[in-house]
């Protein structure tokens, strides 16, 4: 069951890295992306967290963000899921995104988006 969540529970949110997630089929991957995991730490969530990102995706824009730099995430949901082994119950939880975009530095508002507009992915 999916959630959409406040901005403000998470908090501060800085970037850390990310990853490109590949479709599969018959268990091999095809080369074509299905969704970029994006790592971050949050001051309010006590350590770092992922989100997923669904492709088409501006890339360009993930490999811009330097570590440490602020970010917020537009659409925020959160999808938590439960694991068992051993006789012991986990819960997760599964956090996904439509979007992300660099903090403009000291204002608080997200920086501007790139002219062409360009979200596609390569």
């Amino acid at each position: 069951m999916q959630m959409q969540i406040k901005e403000e529970s998470l908090g501060k949110l800085l970037w850390v890295g990310y990853r490109a997630k590949q479709k599969r089929e018959n268990g091999l991957k095809t080369g074509i992306i299905e969704s970029y995991i994006c790592s971050m730490t949050s001051d309010k969530a006590g350590g770092s967290f992922e989100v997923s990102i669904p492709a088409p995706f501006d890339s360009e824009i993930l490999e811009s963000l330097g570590y440490g730099k602020e970010v917020k995430l537009k659409d925020v949901c959160i999808d938590p899921f439960a694991t068992s082994s051993n006789g012991f119950a986990t819960i997760n939880f599964r956090f996904t995104a439509s979007d992300i975009f660099p903090m403009e530095a000291g204002k608080g508002i997200p920086a501007a988006p790139k002219a062409d507009g360009n979200k596609d992915g390569k």
